[in-house]
């Protein structure tokens, strides 16, 4: 069964006991996190009922379904930044997909599921073969990161994403080239990587980045390409400074190998250098533009 969909339709009414009560209140909780906002009272109450019905019929698998949701939420609510972003989002793709092809017994509770989710306009588009979506939130997130460069550089920001917008969006979704795909795609995480990473800059590599920005802006350059860039390029330097980290660790493991050989009597060894280069850093991020 779904981890949130019992599988009686809420037309069944049944008992709702203080365990049925818990156990609808942590897949509440989980489907608010995934959601990114609160379930309101009456869809909170359709939810409720729905449990009460399952458990009635199978009440292992829904106190199995509370272990489950209490074991999700315990992990992410350690996780912070972009890291929580793409954890909510990759579940919301596999709520969204899962409800859309469940066992026969799920499907009464399925559609109510989805029709929770329908009526939120949570989702723009939505590509089958990849298993992935285009949310509210990522088109949200895109404008805010383009207002963020926006006011760096000193320049009007955009408007806020209308429902109109997001209806044009949906219709012209498939014709779009895949580059443009995979940036509604990732729209949320974008943006709070641009948000983590700027942070992790210092005051002289901001103010060069803002310099460049500006100076794109100056040669009619796109608002929205230059941001996209300038969050390839923080998640680029962000990548090889992980990579950069995880050699200099294998060197070392490697330097601690050897010396044990040589105390072993191993006799004569070759020693290995790690030669590290500066890591490269956010001036070149918009050299596309120069």
């Amino acid at each position: 069964a779904l981890m949130f969909a019992p599988c009686v339709s809420p037309a069944i009414a049944a008992p709702v006991t203080a365990e049925v009560q818990n156990i609808a209140n942590a897949n509440i909780e989980l489907l608010d996190y995934i959601f990114g906002e609160k379930l309101s009272g009456e869809e909170r109450t359709v939810l409720l009922t729905m449990a009460a019905n399952d458990f009635a019929k199978n009440p292992a698998e829904m106190r199995q379904s509370r272990r489950n949701a209490q074991s999700v939420l315990n992990k992410v609510r350690k996780q912070r930044g972009a890291e929580s972003v793409v954890t909510r989002k990759r579940m919301m793709e596999a709520l969204y997909f899962a409800l859309k092809n469940p066992k026969p017994e799920d499907a009464a509770d399925a559609a109510i599921l989805a029709g929770i989710i329908e009526k939120r306009g949570l989702i723009v588009a939505a590509d089958a073969a990849k298993k992935r979506l285009v949310t509210r939130r990522d088109l949200q997130s895109l404008v805010d990161a383009n207002n963020f460069m926006a006011k760096l550089a000193g320049v009007k920001p955009m408007n806020n994403i209308s429902d109109d917008n997001a209806a044009t969006v949906g219709k012209q979704f498939a014709s779009l080239p895949a580059s443009g795909r995979a940036n509604l795609f990732a729209g949320e995480e974008r943006y709070a990587y641009l948000r983590e990473k700027w942070n992790t800059l210092t005051p002289s590599r901001q103010k060069l980045v803002v310099t460049e920005v500006k100076n794109a802006l100056a040669k009619g350059k796109n608002l929205s390409q230059v941001t996209r860039a300038v969050e390839s390029g923080l998640i680029k330097r962000t990548q090889m400074i992980a990579d950069a980290r995880r050699a200099r660790q294998v060197a070392r493991a490697r330097q601690v190998a050897q010396a044990r050989r040589r105390r072993s009597g191993g006799g004569d060894m070759v020693s290995v250098g790690a030669k590290m280069g500066i890591y490269a850093g956010m001036s070149g991020a918009l050299s596309s533009f120069n």
